[in-house]
């Protein structure tokens, strides 16, 4: 599911870097871009008794060195994910494993994006938390 969810963002967000729960270095580069958008899964997975679906929390973060970019990127990723109802998230392929695609029933924020300050480097980070829920 988490790659699912990131393969959507890159697809619709072709010019920014997504990375899926860990931030690290791609390929030969020095370090880790100071732009990105971060997708991680949080605890739950829970499911709910009504339906026989999964809540997923999910959590982004995204990055930048200016707190108005990053500001700004975090409202285009929720824009893009919240409220959505019926949302196909595309195959992809991780390590050779075959994700295929899937629908979710939902995906909702449950907050706006929110400043949760600089890192220990100085870059800028927002935060979204969002509950993705789907079958099985």
């Amino acid at each position: 599911m988490i790659y699912n969810l990131c393969q959507y963002i890159e697809d619709e967000m072709p010019a920014e870097i997504v990375f899926k729960n860990h931030r690290v270095k791609i390929g030969a580069a020095r370090s880790v871009p100071d732009r990105n958008i971060l997708v991680r899964e949080s605890p739950g997975g829970i499911r709910p008794a009504w339906a026989g679906n999964i809540l997923q929390p999910i959590q982004v973060i995204t990055r930048d060195k200016d707190a108005p970019k990053a500001r700004a990127l975090a409202y285009d990723v929720y824009n893009l994910l919240n409220d959505r109802i019926g949302l196909i998230l595309p195959a992809t392929t991780v390590d050779g494993v075959i994700y295929p695609a899937f629908q979710t029933a939902q995906i909702s924020s449950t907050n706006v994006p929110y400043p949760i300050g600089p890192d220990a480097n100085g870059r800028f980070e927002f935060s979204i938390n969002l509950n993705l829920i789907y079958g099985r």
